[in-house]
């Protein structure tokens, strides 16, 4: 996603299709936010300049956009390892016992997976999850009014788990149309080579070049639906490659 300078340039491709199907501005500018484009970044700054950049943009065809409550698609990537899960005892509480112990486990799955999500990124691999009950089963928590010596700081654990949740449907979800300028790393720490290795993608590509940039790559492809563009904006590689 970077500061947002892809999303602007299709932004205006977008209204321009809308404009022809018929749309008012204003109307455009809101869809577009809301159900077309798409950024992750693991830099919070880089975040803020692309949410402030579209934001901005949708201003410009809809003057009362930032006081609808549009949410745009934009996330950036936190660690979870601040997360209380003492809290998700009191999630759920209006569902069975096997859909919480259920709802729990996959929590945990995420919250586990998302530990170093600022470094891993987007090539973090999750497993299908359906993100619409897990959602419910955050919101689920006790009444308003009666709030245990437990329940402390839990809207914070909400906010960030919902956070998660989000990033994992950005994550597992298909796209028409996917553009990125992949990060250029001859090195890769520890971790992040731990969270790749031992696949058979990664393998091949080690065979060529074991580069951060290939493995961004082949997940954007694979993030594609059939019959569908994925486009990568990527400089000389010798530049960042060893002889």
């Amino acid at each position: 996603m970077g500061s947002g300078h892809i999303l602007i340039y299709a932004f205006e491709i977008l209204m321009q299709i809308y404009l022809e199907e018929g749309y008012m501005e204003r109307e455009a500018a809101e869809s577009i936010i809301e159900n077309n484009l798409y950024g992750l970044d693991i830099d919070k700054r880089a975040y803020q300049l692309a949410y402030f950049a579209l934001m901005m943009k949708g201003r410009q065809y809809s003057r009362r956009i930032l006081n609808k409550g549009i949410d745009n698609n934009l996330r950036v990537f936190e660690d979870s390892t601040d997360i209380n899960e003492e809290h998700l005892d009191y999630m759920g509480i209006s569902m069975s016992e096997k859909k919480k112990n259920k709802a729990i486990k996959d929590i945990e799955y995420l919250i586990k997976e998302f530990e170093n999500a600022k470094e891993i990124g987007s090539v973090l691999k999750l497993k299908d999850l359906d993100i619409e009950f897990l959602r419910k089963f955050v919101e689920d928590t006790e009444v308003e009014g009666q709030i245990s010596f437990g329940d402390t700081n839990i809207e914070k654990t909400k906010e960030k788990l919902n956070h998660i949740l989000d990033i994992s449907e950005m994550l597992n979800n298909k796209y028409e149309i996917m553009i990125t300028n992949p990060p250029y790393l001859n090195k890769m720490s520890s971790k992040l080579k731990k969270s790749m290795l031992g696949g058979i993608i990664i393998r091949i590509i080690r065979k060529i070049y074991f580069r951060y940039l290939f493995i961004i790559m082949w997940k954007c492809v694979n993030k594609v639906d059939i019959q569908h563009i994925c486009h990568h904006l990527y400089g000389c590689l010798y530049l960042v490659m060893k002889s």
